[in-house]
Order: structure tokens, then C-alpha cells, then sequence
């Protein structure tokens, strides 16, 4: 694992900072078809999920899958 050091900026900075491709990184955690059922609008959040995965690679960010 490659760890970065990153400025410390306090936080309400940081939010207004852009955001810059080398510091990023596309999380989706746990998106499990036997876990949607009770999830309320769960074919938006997939299709958010998918959208968001699309627009990492185009970004050519890193993107991190965990279940």
C-alpha cells in the first residue's frame, strides 16, 4: 500500500479547495445484490454507484471495491 502525505488544512479550507486527481480515490464499499432488498431506492443508489464509477475512469482515478 502506497501511503502520500497530505497538507494539513483545516477543514473548512479543505472544502473549498478544488479537488486534485492525485489525492483522490472512488470508494464503493459493500454493494451487494442480497443486501438491496431493504435498501429504500435501491435502484438509484446503484445506478449513482455505476455513474460515479464511470466518471472515476474517466477521471483515471483510482477506484477501490470492498464487500
Amino acid at each position: 500500500m502506497v501511503t502520500t502525505s497530505v497538507e494539513t488544512t483545516p477543514i473548512n479550507e479543505a472544502a473549498r479547495r478544488p479537488l486534485r486527481p492525485e489525492e483522490c480515490t472512488l470508494a464503493v464499499i459493500d454493494i451487494q445484490e442480497k443486501l438491496l432488498p431493504p435498501i429504500w431506492e435501491k435502484e438509484r443508489m446503484v445506478r449513482n454507484s455505476q455513474l460515479l464509477i464511470r466518471m472515476a475512469q474517466e477521471m483515471k482515478l483510482p477506484v477501490l471495491v470492498s464487500t
